[in-house]
């Protein structure tokens, strides 16, 4: 009878031993944004485009690197947080060629500051200061407003913070374990990709002296035309097909300090677009390879 006992405590303690191994396998993904908290962001854009029409064609690279602070103002009982962007830079890099309107933008930029009331999930229920920073970007200008509200609409800047603080999944994950979330992302007046995102745990990995959480990223997006005419290029983008032909990334999270420690994404598109100039259709053959990668860390990035 005690060896029975003695038995089946054994399986009853082997079973514990699976359930706690289980679970101690199991990461909580999740951002900690508490009030006062102070963290800084740079992020690294990099851009390949050519494009031919009637048989010309045309090349440019541009590479940005753009540095912001970010402080939590409010962190409400519901887990709503009320974060301030401070952009504290944006420099061209490389082979960036600015035309005299272009460099005036990214001088006026710099010092702007957006307010975002995120929801307890991390959504974007609100952004205060972008009028602000549209008027102090466009003047009193007509034109320049409706291209920089094109450029930098506000829906890019609430996918851009969404993208950031909203991608982690509800739930502890184990490696192996996938959740998907829907983008719109834009490509400013030629229109914009949508479809989704499948993110997937990949496990941990120490880098720099931390054991991160790696997140393997891989994008499935189609090409949506503009609605509209969005009146700032020389021609209309009647209809078109661009092609993803690559999108996929990683992210590195820290699940201790709850904070992205760093991401890289690359995304190429190819295609055509039937434009219109002056009542007469031509066909834009385009290729663009961009690559953002993005650091987090507590300390400011030095001055470039």
């Amino acid at each position: 009878m005690q060896t029975w006992v003695r038995r089946g405590s054994w399986a009853v303690a082997l079973a514990l031993l699976a359930v706690i191994g289980t679970a101690s396998a199991q990461v909580r993904l999740a951002w900690s944004l508490n009030k006062g908290d102070k963290f800084y962001q740079e992020t690294r854009t990099r851009l390949k485009q050519t494009t031919r029409v009637r048989g010309q064609e045309t090349r440019q690279e541009a590479e940005y690197v753009t540095r912001s602070s970010f402080t939590v103002q409010e962190r409400g009982m519901d887990g709503s947080v009320t974060l301030e962007q401070k952009i504290e830079a944006i420099t061209p890099e490389g082979k960036t060629e600015l035309s005299t309107s272009a460099a005036r933008l990214l001088r006026e930029m710099q010092g702007a500051v957006l307010t975002y009331t995120l929801s307890p999930d991390l959504r974007v229920l609100r952004i205060d200061g972008y009028d602000e920073l549209m008027k102090r970007l466009a003047g009193d200008d007509a034109s320049a407003l409706k291209v920089v509200q094109t450029l930098l609409a506000r829906e890019t800047l609430q996918t851009a913070v969404e993208e950031a603080f909203a991608f982690l999944p509800r739930e502890p994950m184990r490696p192996g374990h996938a959740w998907e979330r829907r983008l719109t992302t834009s490509l400013g007046p030629i229109g914009s990709l949508t479809g989704r995102q499948q993110y997937t745990y990949e496990g941990p990995e120490d880098q720099d002296g931390k054991r991160l959480q790696a997140i393997r990223l891989e994008l499935q997006l189609e090409y949506q035309p503009p609605r509209a005419d969005a009146g700032i290029l020389p021609f209309q983008v009647e209809r078109g097909e661009l092609r993803v032909i690559e999108g996929k990334g990683r992210l590195w999270f820290d699940s201790i300090a709850g904070r992205l420690v760093r991401s890289e994404l690359n995304l190429k598109i190819a295609g055509a677009l039937v434009v219109s100039v002056q009542g007469q259709q031509y066909t834009l053959e385009l290729e663009q390879d961009q690559t953002v990668q993005i650091r987090i860390r507590d300390e400011p990035f030095p001055s470039p």
